[in-house]
């Protein structure tokens, strides 16, 4: 059966996808658009060939280029483009002039999916591991506010508003060529859309149909979205009831094997997922105070638990599938703080890729104007160090900024849990990078984001080097030492540092910077401080509040 009449019941089925593909399989872009009606299916396609694409795509490069986690994230970041292309699309639909009624939608429902593919096939250099594929689609029936619109097609899918997260996986042989193991990433990508379309049919339907007349009617039977899987003893493998083809398509002949998949893909059972931003996020906050509350009840310590959302707002949860651990947590080596070049002069550690990463602690309720001067006073001071220490031949280096809001165990109640939501959307608004965490330690901070400098307050500073948090000492000597030893392994040894800004304290000692704090010898490599030249700014959040609530009571 011709490929094409497999793309014509894509287009005809309700589904809108966006594809990012890294790698092989590309091939599946131009199968899709030179078939007409494209523009009812495709909404953007991109190819990533190379690591700086899929760094700038995911927001960070992945542990492993070609694995399902990758795949996973690809089709992610695929969806997310689905949903803010057809959310514009819908705002900008001219709307005929009427009363709103309670009987008409406010939202529309559409199909939308993101597909993500990455491979890896022969190729003239040496690379360790086999030839591969996997593949990922993500998304489901969203809604999309301000719109009256529903689902193209014919069906009613057995998808409720939580979308589904399905992976392929395919070992290429060896025996095929260079080319040949592209068109099979090709027709695995496209086996992995046709089964999406299968899964947007109703349960009860046994095929699509395509036109209104019985003179211009196309039934495409479900048997359909099995085409381009091998044959078997002479016979296609068939996830479900076969029915006969070329009953409803008469004249067509059976698909050659040279346009089947070489071998069966394994498919996972689908995996829910949220569909909507904002039960996302509230999915995430909920997860960390779950586990932030079980910690609490039994006694235990705080362990690597934390959302991140990047800066597109794809987020990663380390421990809740379908959403990556990648990306979330660091991957910098461990070692000893001496062994890292350069950091005993006082240069911040870049790690792989030219990045610094700076992670900003706080509760940001909210985030306001002395919070972003802050920053951009810290990434001021972070570049030029680096400058000074490597001089002008210095590859350039970009500062990669994550705000982090440790969660308390305090109360699960609706009320913490909105606030935090709210805490966090106002960075997602902004496109920033923001972590959900119960790291309420900087030695936790650390095993989670080794390889960062935190961005800290003075006041924050001076109880970070308090030695009685370290020791339970009543000689200051021994307890300092305790500290020095502690930091050094807890906080150098994993590539990590403090940048200290100044603040102005509530009681009568007023402004305080980097000038007035005391840091023991041995820890000076560990504190770099914002000249008040460059930064100082007499607000707060507590003051912003205050405020609020005096204007609005």
């Amino acid at each position: 059966m011709p490929i094409e009449l497999l793309v014509e019941a894509i287009h005809a089925s309700p589904i809108r996808l966006s594809l990012c593909i890294c790698g092989a399989g590309a091939g599946v872009i131009r199968c899709l658009t030179r078939v007409p009606e494209c523009s009812r299916t495709l909404l953007e396609a991109d190819t990533l060939y190379h690591r700086g694409s899929a760094q700038a795509a995911l927001d960070g490069l992945p542990r492993k280029i070609v694995s399902a986690d990758t795949a996973r994230q690809l089709a992610q970041h695929a969806f997310h483009m689905s949903r803010t292309i057809v959310s514009a699309e819908v705002h900008d639909l001219p709307q005929p002039w009427q009363q709103p009624t309670p009987a008409q939608p406010k939202e529309s429902l559409n199909f939308l999916f993101g597909i993500g593919a990455t491979s890896a096939i022969k190729t003239h250099r040496p690379r360790h591991g086999k030839d591969e594929a996997y593949v990922c689609v993500w998304g489901g029936l969203v809604g999309v506010p301000g719109g009256v619109h529903q689902p193209s097609g014919n069906s009613s899918s057995s998808f409720s508003m939580e979308g589904q997260v399905r992976d392929y996986h395919l070992v290429l042989p060896d025996c095929l060529s260079r080319a040949e193991q592209d068109e099979q990433v090709e027709l695995m990508v496209l086996h992995a859309i046709l089964r999406t379309v299968e899964s947007c049919i109703p349960a009860d339907a046994e095929a699509l149909s395509k036109g209104t007349d019985a003179a211009g009617r196309r039934i495409y039977p479900r048997s359909l979205f099995q085409a381009l899987l091998p044959r078997v003893g002479g016979q296609s493998i068939s996830r479900s009831t076969s029915a006969n083809t070329s009953s409803l398509l008469p004249g067509l002949s059976v698909t050659a094997d040279s346009m089947r998949l070489c071998s069966m893909p394994s498919e996972s059972p689908p995996v829910p997922v949220c569909v909507d931003p904002s039960d996302e996020v509230r999915f995430a906050v909920q997860s960390v105070l779950r586990a932030s509350a079980s910690v609490a009840d039994t006694g235990g310590i705080a362990q690597d638990v934390c959302a991140l959302w990047n800066r597109h707002g794809e987020l990663r949860c380390r421990g809740i599938p379908p959403y990556s651990e990648d990306v979330c947590i660091a991957t910098e080596p461990v070692m000893d703080h001496r062994q890292r070049c350069g950091h005993d002069r006082g240069l911040p550690y870049s790690g792989s890729g030219n990045v610094i990463r700076l992670l900003y602690p706080g509760s940001f309720n909210p985030l306001h104007y002395g919070h972003t001067e802050l920053v951009q006073a810290a990434i001021r001071l972070l570049l030029q160090r680096q400058q000074e220490v490597m001089g002008q031949t210095a590859l350039p280096v970009s500062v990669e900024l994550t705000y982090e809001i440790a969660v308390k165990v305090v109360d699960k109640g609706a009320t913490e849990v909105d606030d935090l939501v709210r805490r966090v959307q106002q960075f997602l608004r902004r496109g920033e990078r923001v972590a959900v965490t119960m790291a309420s330690l900087f030695v936790t901070k650390a095993q989670l984001f080794p390889g960062h400098g935190f961005l800290i307050g003075i006041d924050t500073a001076t109880r970070v080097l308090n030695p009685q948090h370290y020791s339970a000492s009543k000689d200051p000597a021994e307890a300092e030492a305790a500290m020095v030893t502690a930091l050094t392994r807890d906080i150098a040894g994993r590539g990590c540092y403090f940048v200290v800004g100044g603040r102005k304290m509530s009681d009568a000692a007023g402004w305080q910077d980097f000038s007035t704090l005391r840091i023991p010898g041995g820890l000076e490599h560990l504190f770099m401080g914002i000249p008040p030249t460059d930064f100082r700014i007499d607000i707060s959040s507590t003051e912003l509040r205050a405020q609020r609530m005096k204007a609005h009571p």
